[in-house]
């Protein structure tokens, strides 16, 4: 449909390039000098999008599932909330959820097809095996680094795989808040890869937010509103959230 439409709209352009019959003026020409200066401005939004949105977590290797296809977005969307609407009834643009502009692309034909673009992993970190670099790279950039591999190197006879594995998880989390897992791991004793992955599965919003000792009650109170819904919104949603 995108490609029809755009062959569609050359012939269009095309054509108006020529001398109509009628009026005996070329209509692109016609435009430029006269009508275009007439027009009122676009509105900033686009007509009725926000009515339509729906929402999705974008997924760790940075897919969103759409009427049973899957979709690639810039890696740095994964593990986000996004939101999309299906114009024209092949044409998904999606929007983070401040409603900026991520992407457009056409929707699949048929179900269980897997939409990938190459260029969406460019961003994609890719993590030395030197150890000399590890060691330099973890300490450069997470506060608690250097802390870590003294105390995993007492701890583990490489401790650099552990730190190169953190390292790895940059391509999913903020530098700031792998750090402040770090240094609760450094408190908790919890400094191999498989252990800090299951606190940050487990404990990580707490951690990151600086709620890991507060009450259900507090953490609710704590949470994105986006997380959190009273039952009235389950009552007639047509809501599917990709999880």
């Amino acid at each position: 449909m995108e490609d029809l439409n755009k062959k569609g709209k050359a012939f269009v352009n095309d054509w108006c390039n020529e001398v109509h019959t009628t009026t005996k003026r070329i209509p692109n020409a016609f435009y430029e000098q006269e009508e275009k200066k007439a027009l009122q401005p676009l509105p900033k939004e686009r007509f009725n999008v926000k009515k339509h949105l729906e929402k999705r977590i974008v997924s760790y290797d940075s897919f969103i599932n759409i009427d049973a296809n899957k979709y690639s977005l810039p890696v740095k969307y994964a593990g986000k909330h996004v939101q999309y609407h299906l114009a024209f009834g092949f044409r998904i643009e999606v929007y983070t959820m401040e409603m900026k502009h991520i992407i457009t692309f056409e929707a699949g034909d048929g179900k269980n097809g897997t939409y990938s673009d190459d260029s969406h992993y460019a961003d994609i970190k890719v993590v030395s095996k030197s150890i000399p670099q590890i060691r330099r790279d973890f300490s450069t950039i997470f506060e608690n680094g250097g802390k870590y591999l003294d105390v995993a190197g007492r701890k583990f006879d490489q401790p650099t795989h552990h730190a190169r594995k953190i390292l790895q998880l940059l391509d999913l989390y903020e530098s700031e808040d792998l750090d402040k897992i770090i240094a609760y791991g450094l408190k908790h004793d919890i400094l191999d890869i498989k252990s800090l992955k299951k606190l940050i599965k487990e404990k990580g919003f707490e951690i990151i937010h600086g709620h890991e000792n507060a009450s259900i009650s507090e953490l609710a109170s704590a949470q994105p509103e986006d997380l959190i819904r009273n039952c009235d919104y389950y009552e007639n949603t047509r809501e599917v959230i990709d999880l």
